[in-house]
Parts: C-alpha cells; sequence; structure tokens
C-alpha cells in the first residue's frame, strides 16, 4: 500500500510539473502564432493592394519555397504528416527549422496570392517547439504530452480560442487509438 501511495504522489507531482513548465510554453507558442498571424494579415493587405505586381511570381514563389525545402529542409518538408508520425510513434523528432520554414513559406505564398491556411501552420509551429521542449523533460511520456498541448496552444493562438484548443487537447489525449486530423 504504501508503495502505491508513493507513486500516486509521484504521479501528481509529476503532473504539477508539467502543467507549470505548459505556461511558459503556452506563452512562447501563442506569441509566435500571434506575430505569425499579424504579419500574415499585414502581407495579405499589401497584396491586396498590389494584386497585378506579384500575382505573376506566384509559380516562381513557389518553385523557391519548393527548392529550399527540398535543398535545406530535411524531414520538416513532410510537415503536418510529420506532426502526426511522431504523435504515433512511428518518428521521434521533429526538427526546430520546421518552424522558420512553414512561416516564410506561408508567408510568400500569401504574398504572391496563393493560397495557403493558416491553422494547420498554427498546430505545427506549437507542435514543434513544444514537442522540443517535452524531449528534454526526464519526465514519462512529457514529449507526446506536449505534442499535443502544443498543438492546442497554436490552435488557441491563431484563432484565439483556448477553451477549444483545450477541448482539442483532451480529445486527443483521452482518445489515443483515434486521431481527430487537423488541415
Amino acid at each position: 500500500m504504501n508503495d502505491r501511495i508513493k507513486r500516486t504522489f509521484r504521479t501528481y507531482e509529476e503532473l504539477v510539473v508539467l502543467g507549470l513548465l505548459g505556461i511558459p510554453i503556452g506563452f512562447v507558442v501563442g506569441g509566435i502564432d500571434a506575430v505569425f498571424g499579424r504579419v500574415l494579415l499585414a502581407i495579405t493587405d499589401f497584396r491586396n493592394g498590389h494584386p497585378m505586381q506579384l500575382i505573376p511570381f506566384l509559380a516562381l514563389a513557389g518553385a523557391v519555397i519548393a527548392f529550399c525545402y527540398l535543398k535545406f529542409g530535411g524531414k520538416s518538408s513532410k510537415g503536418m504528416n510529420l506532426i502526426f508520425e511522431v504523435g504515433h510513434g512511428e518518428e521521434e523528432v521533429i526538427p526546430l527549422k520546421l518552424i522558420p520554414f512553414i512561416i516564410s513559406g506561408t508567408w510568400i505564398t500569401h504574398l504572391f496570392g496563393g493560397s495557403a491556411g493558416r491553422e494547420g501552420v498554427a498546430v505545427q509551429i506549437g507542435a514543434t517547439f513544444s514537442h522540443w521542449v517535452g524531449r528534454k523533460i526526464p519526465l514519462k511520456n512529457s514529449a507526446h504530452i506536449f505534442l499535443v498541448t502544443g498543438m492546442a496552444a497554436g490552435f488557441a493562438g491563431l484563432f484565439r480560442t483556448p477553451i477549444a484548443a483545450v477541448l482539442l487537447s483532451l480529445i486527443h489525449i483521452s482518445e489515443p487509438t483515434r486521431r481527430t486530423p487537423i488541415s
């Protein structure tokens, strides 16, 4: 019985540590996503003011993005698929360089008139950063826990929907066999 009580206290202690570490991670992810979203709005306004000067270069911009991913991106070129592969245990690491690649690629795409979603970018930012931090914490499942909570923080940071983000992460954690795709 004494061993069971110790395990229970250890579990709660780990939950408190993870919760406290999640707060600054949430601030960082939310901040990155907020900057991403604000710059994206400014880029879209600029493009709307100069469509005829920018749209003709969309194909060239796409080729530059693809070249950069192929030449320098490595595994980060998998994007959201890499996030899901790590979540399912098929891959181990999400390279931090995914963040600048996904942000700059989306900004360039929007600048020249392309269509790219914001949601997946926000989720990838949150998942990448928080998983990176989680891998450095010597607690059981911290990388996976922070992967999921980072996805939620990314969603909340961009759309200012913290309750929806919490529900998204709770659904993901509570049903480990069923993964909810995020586009």
